[in-house]
Parts: C-alpha cells; structure tokens; sequence
C-alpha cells in the first residue's frame, strides 16, 4: 500500500515536485493539514499572477490583431484603388507611396501562401514542442534556454519577470521550510517549479554552492540571482534561525512589486499601443495623399 505523499508523486504530471515534498515533509511531522493550506495558498498566488498578466495583455493583444488586420484590408482593398488612380494620372511617385504600392502588390499575390506557410508552421512548431516536453532533446533544450534567457534581459519586461520568479520561489521555500524540510531539498524541490530554465542552471549552482557550506544568503550574492533584498532577507532569516518567516516576508513584498509594476506598465503600454497603431495608419494613409498633394502644388 502507497503512504499518502507516494500517490500524490504517482502522479507527477499533475503534482509538482514542491507539492509532493512539502506532503511528504508534512506527513512526517503530522501537519498536513498546514501543509494543505499553505499549497492553497500557493496555487492562489499562482493563479492570482496568471490572472493579472492575462488581464493586463489582453487589451494590447486585442488592438495589435485589429490593427493588423486594418492595416491588411488597407493594403489588399484600398492601396490598389489609388494605384489605378496614380497611373491614369501619370503622376511621379513618391519612395513612401512607391513602398506602399509594393508592399500592397506583395500582400494581394502571396497573401494565401503567407497564411498557409504561417499555419503551417504554427502547427509544426506546436507538434515540435508538444513532443519534447516529456523527453526533450538537446536542440529542444538549447533553444528553450535561449528564448528564456532573452526574456529575462529584455527591457522593462526582463526586470518584472525577475520579480515574478523571485516571488514564486521565496514562497515555496517558505512552505517548504515552514513543514520541516531540510534546506538542500527545499532548494532541490523549489528549483523544480521554476520554469524559466536559466534560473534553474543558476539555481542548481546555488544549491552546490550551500553544500560546499556557503549561507543561502551569500550563495545567492555570488551567482548574482535575484536582488539585493532579497539576499538581506536571506542573511536576517539566516541570523535569526526562522528562513521560512523571512522567505514568506519577502515573497509577500515581492508580489507587491510585482502587482504595482504591472498596474504602471499596463497604464503605460495601452496609450503606447495606441499611438504606434495611429502612426502606422497614419503613415499609410500620408503615403497614399502624398503624390496627391504634389499633384495640387503643381496646377
């Protein structure tokens, strides 16, 4: 017969890592149902950022799509009317209206094939990393790390990410901690819920560093991981013999971080998104006027 915390493990494609360790921690010392509530809120933590991230790039998401396909009803419906126009006239072209008139030319004759070859290689790429989440090869794992670690450095978004991670991860320490696991195998079970895959090569380097005897606090300094606060919340958990407090403190002020700097980059990229669509129409629409005001100069 299974223990309480092996049927949970049986189960590994629901069940993360952290969640079967902090069970079986738990089950040892008699405090599952602690354990449960801590998991609880955990996953609401958990939810609660996906929820937030989905609402906040939804309305750019939205206008990025209807302002592609405006621009596309532009180029294959519109553009060509003026085209007509403009050689009847025999008027002088332009560079902007002549790349306006090219890229419309270019859309109206391969749009099929560009709409074909795009599914196509949406499905396939799809297939591709469907295939490989279970046994990924070395050319799957290469390019994960390095669209992950594009990520992380990529203005404004990189810095909130680092911020996202850090506050996951304080937080499963801290139940991990908090039901009587051993550090190294916090670390160990903690490193398996992280998705990005440079913070988990970062991590491991981390954890090989504390079982030389380096403090969680300096490991994390010298592998440069996370911020500043973080690693003198570290050094007071360390001080004052309670990590699993300090962890829960800091991963509590780091989702704070995280929510106001969501509300400012969501206040901050929803004028910005308007303004690009509005100069890109714009700049279609004085590409398509412009031989004609040429045109008025010269009668």
């Amino acid at each position: 017969m299974q223990t309480f915390p092996k049927a949970f493990e049986a189960q590994s494609h629901i069940f993360s890592s952290a969640y079967v360790g902090t069970l079986q921690a738990a089950h040892g010392s008699g405090l599952l149902g602690e354990a449960f509530r801590r998991l609880a809120m955990q996953l609401a933590f958990k939810a609660t950022l996906h929820a937030q991230v989905r609402s906040a790039m939804s309305y750019p998401v939205l206008l990025l799509v209807l302002s592609l396909l405006i621009v596309s009803a532009l180029l294959v419906f519109v553009v060509p009317a003026f085209e007509v126009q403009f050689a009847s006239q025999g008027l002088s072209l332009p560079w902007p209206t002549q790349a306006l008139l090219l890229a419309s030319r270019w859309l109206a004759a391969y749009a099929d094939l560009v709409a074909v070859v795009v599914t196509i290689a949406a499905v396939l790429l799809r297939q591709w990393i469907h295939s490989n989440q279970s046994k990924p090869t070395t050319r799957y794992k290469q390019c994960r790390l390095w669209w992950h670690a594009l990520l992380l450095n990529t203005p404004v978004l990189g810095p909130w990410l680092w911020r996202i991670i850090a506050a996951q991860w304080a937080q499963c320490c801290a139940q991990l901690l908090a039901t009587g696991l051993p550090l190294l195998e916090t670390l160990t079970h903690a490193q398996a819920t992280v998705a990005n895959t440079q913070v988990q090569a970062m991590l491991q380097t981390v954890r090989l560093s504390i079982e030389s005897g380096v403090s969680l606090s300096v490991a994390l300094q010298q592998e440069a991981l996370f911020e500043a606060n973080l690693w003198a919340v570290c050094a007071v958990g360390e001080a004052t013999g309670d990590m699993a407090q300090a962890l829960n403190h800091a991963s509590t002020m780091l989702e704070v971080q995280c929510t106001q700097q969501l509300k400012v980059f969501t206040s901050l990229l929803e004028p910005v998104a308007v303004v690009v669509v509005g100069a890109v129409i714009g700049a279609i629409v004085l590409a398509m006027y412009w031989p004609i005001f040429e045109l008025g100069r010269t009668v």
